[in-house]
């Protein structure tokens, strides 16, 4: 898997977890080190084809969030981390 835009300096693939036919994929690097995360389905004749379902960012994105540091995926709930993320004033508090 791949994707254009995350590039190397984007960290594609740092964190993975996958759940049956879906795969989550942290890149903590990209989109200016605020981060992304991105969501694949595999479908095709045989399975054998993995498709971006969604491209996750954080509504409050800042450069160095670093979104997407850890990843986890069961059932229909995902989680993605940002622990350089600042809430409530504190510095890297992380979500």
């Amino acid at each position: 898997m791949s994707l254009s835009g995350a590039g190397a300096s984007g960290d594609f693939g740092f964190a993975v977890d996958l759940n049956v036919d879906e795969v989550v994929v942290g890149s903590r690097g990209a989109n200016s080190d605020a981060g992304l995360a991105f969501v694949y389905k595999r479908s095709g004749t045989n399975n054998d084809v993995w498709e971006l379902k969604w491209a996750i960012a954080a509504t409050d994105q800042q450069s160095y969030d670093e979104l997407g540091y850890a990843v986890a995926i069961y059932g229909p709930h995902i989680v993605v981390s940002a622990p350089d993320n600042d809430d409530n004033g504190q510095s890297d508090s992380g979500t």
